[in-house]
């Protein structure tokens, strides 16, 4: 049953909103009886809520039916090294379930004074009893930002080339479609990475990540893909002109394409380069770094969590979906990842020929 939080007169919706200058808070912990109000998000993510504090700092959190995908693509992020906003997850009927109310007795507090009517969206929160806490993405989406400071020689602009070519790679292995084109058939979406030109220890983020598996001829179809971005990658070892090899590629090319038809820009050929490397290295990495029992190991701890949620539960319960869960298929990573070892040594060789041509 859900506990009503006492109604605290100084509260109001005027105290704090969502705004531009609102700044990442820690997540860990979080004290959420301070929190002075909360901005429900007006798109993009299922279930988002901004949760304020003083200092305009502000926290995440996300009620979604598919939080154990994001959770699970989260833990292989951060296994690989991959930038992407710290995340933690609270649970009814767990360790964590004292803060699970918290954060649901906070908006109760702020609700009650501000609006009696939000189309149940805390009621939606409250609904699904996995809530994930999430550090406010540092930086600003590419329109609001320098973004043309990626074209630079600058240092920030070949460490953050070279993470955009992490993520990259991380999405074809998560098959996270919707950030950029590459292997996918769509216009992507850039909106899925922000920029910040003032750090050089997290020039990028990538948020909204999520794995999607496939099966059967579609697993086909993508692993065919995957191959054969692979052969392109290595291929640009044996070639005097990489530039033009890039350019008359099959799935390369889109890199510069993309970019100048999101953003406006036009990347430099070496700038171009430092994406690729950072997309060989992370096949490297990630072949090391990930194997079958790592996969099944965290499978098994979501699984074992939810299926302790819906025995106990007695609203809410996702027998089918399981919370995303039932988007995360083993064999579907272990696949992409056996096309990856079969690339990693080549891949080596082409992080250290394009990081070392360009002085980095």
């Amino acid at each position: 049953e859900k506990i009503k939080a006492p109604i605290t007169s100084d509260i109001s919706s005027e105290i704090w909103v969502m705004n531009d200058q609102a700044v990442p808070a820690d997540i860990q912990p979080v004290q959420w009886d301070d929190c002075i109000g909360a901005t429900y998000s007006s798109g993009g993510s299922e279930g988002v809520i901004f949760m304020g504090f003083n200092d305009n700092k502000c926290v995440v959190v996300k009620a979604s039916s598919g939080a154990l995908s994001d959770m699970y693509a989260y833990d292989l992020a951060k296994l690989v090294h991959v930038p992407v906003p710290e995340m933690r997850l609270v649970a009814y009927k767990t360790d964590s379930e004292p803060e699970f109310w918290g954060i649901g007795m906070a908006l109760d507090r702020i609700d009650d004074l501000r609006v009696e009517n939000q189309q149940g969206r805390h009621g939606r929160l409250m609904s699904i009893p996995i809530t994930l806490v999430m550090e406010l993405a540092p930086g600003k989406p590419y329109y609001e930002c320098d973004v043309d400071k990626l074209t630079t020689e600058s240092e920030w602009s070949k460490v953050a080339n070279k993470q955009l070519g992490r993520v990259v790679m991380y999405d074809v292995l998560v098959n996270n479609w919707d950030r950029f084109t590459l292997i996918w058939d769509h216009e992507g979406n850039l909106d899925n990475v922000f920029f910040n030109t003032k750090s050089m220890e997290r020039p990028i983020m990538a948020i909204d990540q999520c794995i999607t598996s496939l099966y059967e001829e579609s697993l086909t179809a993508y692993l065919e893909r995957v191959e054969v971005l692979c052969k392109e990658i290595c291929s640009l070892t044996a070639v005097d002109d990489t530039e033009a090899c890039i350019q008359n590629s099959t799935f390369l090319s889109t890199i510069p394409k993309f970019m100048k038809d999101i953003c406006g820009l036009e990347i430099p050929h070496s700038s171009v380069l430092l994406v690729i490397a950072g997309m060989a290295k992370a096949v490297s990495d990630f072949d090391k770094a990930i194997n079958e029992q790592i996969l099944l190991d965290y499978y098994q701890e979501y699984d074992d969590l939810v299926t302790t949620l819906i025995e106990q539960m007695t609203w809410g319960q996702d027998e089918i979906g399981k919370y995303g869960l039932s988007r995360v298929d083993v064999p579907f990573l272990t696949s992409v990842l056996a096309i990856f070892k079969q690339y990693s040594e080549d891949m080596e060789q082409v992080y250290h020929l394009f990081t070392s041509s360009n002085g980095n």
